[in-house]
């Protein structure tokens, strides 16, 4: 039987300051070298998780594994370029990506499943570089 893993991002906070941390469960056991690294910091150190981002079962063109809350670039068949950041949907109990630019629908929300005809660069996240959002609106 093929084994199973669900990958998450954790964005901890302290005083303003954030730390990324990516910890995999595989076959519901913890894999990953920062964890007790993680688990200094959030028992010991008094960081707080803000945020838990699963990552979804995609890459980038330069296959880089997307999460919730990338930012990404996407680009159709067309040539037509568009910025948006990958979030979950509870309407459709999948991954979207909500659109902030480009020639379509400003804020038009996509399933990541019907990106397949265009291509997907992650060019930062939301917590790290919340400044690209604000560029590209």
């Amino acid at each position: 039987m093929q084994k199973r893993e669900l990958k998450f991002r954790y964005v901890l906070e302290r005083n303003e300051e954030l730390r990324l941390f990516d910890i995999s469960l595989i076959d519901c056991e913890i894999e990953s070298s920062n964890f007790e690294q993680f688990r200094q910091l959030t028992v010991f150190e008094g960081w707080s998780i803000i945020d838990i981002l699963q990552y979804i079962e995609r890459e980038d063109i330069h296959k880089e594994k997307l999460c919730e809350g990338d930012i990404v670039k996407w680009i159709n068949n067309y040539g037509e370029e568009n910025t948006g950041w990958i979030r979950y949907s509870k309407a459709i109990a999948g991954f979207n990506i909500v659109l902030i630019k480009g020639s379509y629908q400003p804020f038009y929300t996509g399933s990541v499943r019907n990106f397949s005809w265009g291509k997907l660069e992650k060019i930062g996240n939301v917590y790290g570089n919340p400044e690209m959002l604000e560029k590209a609106k």
